[in-house]
């Protein structure tokens, strides 16, 4: 089984949008809150906490893929986006308590 026919059988899991139970974002929300948390351990220098934030980069990557998918959202639709946040990141000084 190729890539990406693994993230069609993982989608298949999750149904279809408008269906009931839980879909790709409710996962993607608690692997999004365990990267933060991992992050933070890495900040107090936790034991093997950098190892932690690759583990849960890996999870919140998976999961961003699966709700592109399941909402089908381009990756050309994602980029647009990108490169108008990090041209405003680049443009707008960050005094260190906001992101532009």
């Amino acid at each position: 089984m190729n890539f990406a026919q693994r993230y069609e059988k993982l989608i298949e899991q999750f149904g279809t949008p408008g269906t009931t139970g839980l879909v790709p974002g409710d996962f993607l929300v608690e692997e999004c809150s365990e990267l933060i948390q991992a992050i933070q351990h890495y900040k107090r220098n936790r034991n093997n906490a950098y190892q932690e934030v690759v583990n849960e980069m890996a999870d919140v990557y998976v999961l961003m893929d699966c709700v592109k998918f399941w909402l089908n959202i381009s990756d050309s639709e994602i980029r647009k986006y990108q490169k108008r946040l990090i041209d405003r990141y680049i443009d707008t000084p960050n005094d260190g308590h906001h992101t532009p």
